[in-house]
């Protein structure tokens, strides 16, 4: 029987091959891994731009509302014929009613602004010139009185008023405090902030007391919703808390060597940045840094990250 030798011409050959071939598919495998491994931690991590934001952190209030108005009465008793809409925008000397009694007589309007018929008794009594003498919680306890519910009316009876919507108008907030320190932040002079039905108002605070737990407010308005020309009271939000700029939630804040910083995707890299921690408002602080830009992708979850981590293909 014959022996096979092994020809060391060849045998060195295929050993080369041989670890080639392994060596290539070591490399293959550590690659693969290493991709699902990159990608797998993309998935798991929540990736987002940084981005200039506002919250705010706000407290129910109540309102009265004080402007420059002026009522019109019946000059006699009768059928009373309205000859403007409510709402409508006045000139001075617009016919606003005809009033059919014994005799016939018409009301004209005594000044320019946006006839209203919601009258309640307080348009002599709440006037911008008289806020700083007059006790604005009593007032809110007086018995308001109710426009006609009909077309007619007595002689004197009041049934309409012109507001004059180019001038600010006054509110008084009430705002239960109950031990919170925020009613602090509200001082004569600066900017008090408002939200009615979604929409953010502001003022200039002309007065701030308190007593026991309440704290009010009178705020002068130049821009209100039209609305506030035909109510009394409003039931609103008012803001005690602003956070604005660089938002984040606390969680992505992560301490290196006892400083502050967050981790972002750089390069589809994970990278640490350092960062200034400002303010906080539940769980979002506002942030500060030289590297923070809106073309900045920070991680919010960092939890699940480490500093040198590669990211997959994307990331």
């Amino acid at each position: 029987m014959g022996k096979y030798k092994i020809r060391p011409a060849r045998l060195i050959p295929a050993l080369i091959i041989t670890f080639c071939i392994v060596g290539l598919f070591l490399w293959a495998l550590w690659v693969s891994v290493a991709w699902a491994k990159s990608a797998v931690l993309l998935r798991m991590l929540d990736i987002r731009f940084m981005a200039r934001d506002e919250i705010t952190e706000t407290v129910p209030a109540s309102g009265l509302l004080i402007r420059t108005e002026e009522p019109f009465k019946a000059l006699a008793s009768g059928e009373l014929e309205l000859k403007a809409r409510d709402g409508e925008r006045l000139r001075v000397g617009t016919p606003l009613a005809e009033i059919k009694g014994v005799g016939q007589s018409t009301v004209w309007s005594p000044r320019a602004g946006i006839f209203c018929t919601h009258v309640d008794g307080l348009e002599n009594l709440l006037v911008p010139e008289m806020i700083g003498e007059l006790d604005l919680l009593a007032v809110e306890d007086i018995e308001q009185v109710a426009p006609p519910t009909d077309n007619m009316v007595d002689s004197g009876h009041f049934f309409g008023k012109v507001v004059d919507n180019l001038q600010p108008m006054f509110i008084h907030i009430q705002w239960d405090n109950q031990g919170s320190e925020a009613s602090q932040a509200f001082r004569t002079g600066e900017t008090a902030y408002l939200v009615y039905k979604g929409q953010e108002l502001e003022g200039q605070i002309k007065d701030v007391r308190s007593t026991g737990s309440d704290v009010y407010l009178v705020v002068e308005m130049g821009d209100y919703p039209d609305e506030f020309v035909h109510l009394r009271n409003v039931n609103l939000q008012l803001v005690i808390r602003k956070l604005s700029g660089w938002l984040v939630p606390k969680e992505a804040v992560v301490f290196k060597d006892g400083e502050p910083g967050i981790y972002i995707a750089l390069r589809q890299r994970v990278n640490w940045v350092p960062v200034s921690v400002n303010d906080r408002l539940d769980d979002t602080v506002s942030i500060t840094g030289s590297n923070l830009s809106d073309a900045l992708r920070y991680i919010i979850n960092p939890d699940r990250a480490s500093e040198g981590a590669r990211l997959g293909t994307g990331g």
